[in-house]
C-alpha cells in the first residue's frame, strides 16, 4: 500500500479501503473507523455503493469494538445497501457477530 500510487479517484479510494482494512487487521481500531468513515464518503460520492456498504460494515465492525453507539446505525445502513444490491453473502455478514 505505502509504496502504491493513486492516479484517479477510484484509485485512491480503494488505496483508502485498503489502508483501512489492514488498520483493523492490526487492531488500529480508531484509525481503521476514521479511515473507513473517509472512504464511505468518497465512495458514495463515487457512487459506488458496493464499496460504499463494504466501508460502512468495515466502520461498523470497528466501532462496535471501540463501544462507540454509531456502530449499529453503520451496519443497519450496509444491510440496506447490501439487500437492495441483493448481495445476498455480504448481507449475511451484516447478521453474523464476529468476534
Amino acid at each position: 500500500i505505502d509504496h502504491s500510487r493513486a492516479t484517479a479517484k477510484r484509485h485512491h479510494l480503494s488505496l483508502l479501503s485498503a489502508t483501512a482494512s489492514l488498520e483493523e487487521g492490526l487492531g488500529h481500531y480508531a484509525d481503521a473507523a476514521g479511515l473507513y468513515e473517509r472512504a464511505v464518503v468518497g465512495w458514495k460520492d463515487y457512487d459506488h455503493q458496493l464499496e460504499t456498504g463494504i466501508g460502512l460494515l468495515g466502520a461498523s465492525r470497528c466501532l462496535r469494538r471501540l463501544g462507540d453507539p454509531r456502530s449499529p446505525d453503520r451496519r443497519s445502513r450496509a444491510e440496506e445497501i447490501f439487500a437492495g444490491l441483493q448481495a445476498q453473502p455480504a448481507v449475511g455478514e451484516t447478521t453474523s457477530d464476529p468476534r
